[in-house]
């Protein structure tokens, strides 16, 4: 089967400008209330509206950075503007699934899907090591996804397995034991 590849709702780019702009506007009332703050908070204040207005120009490059791959054996995402970063989770190592959204998100109607292994820990994804931002159809991606898992499954189940020879009794395997408990003393007496 060919890989689907996905790019975040463009909503995913108006949520953010949308956070921004509105942490923006706050913070721009706190400097016309200005007056009657000390110096310290008007200086953090003008800080943080400095700060948005390259990160106002940082979310469409980040934003066109980013990319999903569903494949036939694993999950790829990838992203960055100056830092590239490129994961690949194979489904093999895939325990849970989570979907998030937030109330902002709710309002742009997208989410958030993280995926885990047994490595992850944490509630509702906090420590995935997946995610999968932007996304609408968040139930859609995630069966198909869980679709992929139990393919994968029943491709390796379907496998033949490495035989191991088996002794034909215990005593072969007792003695087998034995010699090599004696190989081991003999090298332990000369040190």
């Amino acid at each position: 089967m060919e890989s689907i590849k996905i790019k975040p709702e463009k909503d995913l780019q108006t949520m953010w400008f949308f956070e921004t702009i509105i942490g923006s506007l706050i913070v721009l009332i706190l400097l016309i209330m200005g007056s009657t703050f000390d110096s310290i908070l008007r200086f953090y204040a003008l800080l943080w509206a400095i700060i948005n207005i390259p990160f106002l120009l940082y979310i469409p490059a980040f934003y066109k950075t980013l990319e999903y791959i569903i494949d036939n054996d694993s999950i790829k995402t990838q992203g960055g503007v100056f830092w590239k970063k490129y994961s690949s989770l194979t489904y093999a190592k895939i325990t849970n699934i989570d979907i998030t959204q937030d109330p902002v998100q709710r309002m742009f109607n997208i989410g958030t899907i993280h995926v885990q292994t047994a490595g992850a820990g944490g509630t509702q994804g906090t420590l995935a090591e997946l995610r999968l931002l932007g996304i609408k159809n968040l139930q859609g991606l995630k069966n198909t996804i869980m679709n992929k898992i139990k393919e994968s499954t029943l491709s390796r189940s379907n496998q033949p397995k490495e035989t191991v020879e088996k002794p034909e009794n215990n005593t072969e395997i007792l003695q087998g034991i034995w010699e090599e408990l004696k190989i081991i003393r003999k090298n332990i007496e000369k040190n």
